[in-house]
């Protein structure tokens, strides 16, 4: 009952709310300093959110690479092909887009 009546007289003084009030007395009966604590705690949640965003950053690069070295796999077979059969690359082009415009017009269909 005194320890109530100090804290608060304290609270009177300083402006404490009743959440202060539990944290000091829980700080003095324990010697836990409750926000120090919590601090730890978002800083650990914070490490761990960096750590999953550095994770998928290195997936999207990845998966940028893999797309650009099959782009570039391609590429050079097509250049390959080029040699071995003596087709311009824009004859190839020109087949590729007529391949793609019979492809729409059936889906048209």
């Amino acid at each position: 009952m005194k320890e109530e009546n100090i804290f608060y007289e304290m609270r009177e003084k300083i402006y404490l709310t009743d959440e202060d009030i539990f944290e000091i007395s829980i700080e003095e009966i324990f010697g836990i300093n409750i926000r120090e604590i919590i601090e730890r705690i978002f800083e650990e949640i914070d490490k761990r959110r960096k750590a999953e965003e550095r994770k998928r950053m290195e997936k999207q690069v990845l998966g940028r690479i893999e797309c650009l070295t099959e782009s570039i796999r391609e590429k050079l077979k097509i250049s390959k092909e080029s040699q071995l059969t003596g087709k311009s690359f824009r004859k190839r082009k020109k087949e590729k887009d007529k391949k793609k415009q019979n492809i729409r017009e059936l889906k048209l269909i």
